[in-house]
């Protein structure tokens, strides 16, 4: 499994990059979201998991323009909001910016390992049906 991380704090990065060692999966980290755009079109990652407040362009808006870019590839990658917005209207504006899911920070690791799973499963099954 491939994960694309944006998060432009570098606390939050170097946390990120020891839970995914930890987890012996691959990420990708960048600072922000023009990063982001420029690192999908160069690997196919099977989730992104998203900051919502990134300098420039906020994480709402990168993912409608990963939505708009999978709309000419057929494509679609799972992207779970992982913010410290935790208000429900933050979670509502996740969804309806095109986000799949979303994860309050703080969070657990037993919280970050269920979206993973819920996730991976649906990604791997979308490909085998393709």
């Amino acid at each position: 499994m491939l994960i694309l991380i944006v998060e432009d704090d570098s606390i939050q990065r170097s946390f990120y990059k020891a839970l995914f060692n930890f987890f012996k999966m691959e990420a990708v980290i960048v600072q922000n979201a023009y990063q982001a755009l420029d690192v999908l079109q160069c690997s196919d990652f099977d989730l992104i998991l998203m900051d919502l407040k990134l300098p420039g362009m906020n994480g709402l808006e990168c993912t409608k323009r990963i939505r708009e870019l999978e709309q000419h590839t057929g494509t679609h990658i799972p992207i779970i909001a992982a913010t410290a917005c935790a208000y429900p209207v933050d979670k509502a504006n996740c969804l309806e910016a095109g986000m799949d899911d979303y994860l309050a920070k703080p969070f657990t690791l037993n919280e970050l390992e269920t979206k993973l799973a819920k996730w991976s499963v649906v990604r791997h099954r979308r490909s085998e049906v393709a």
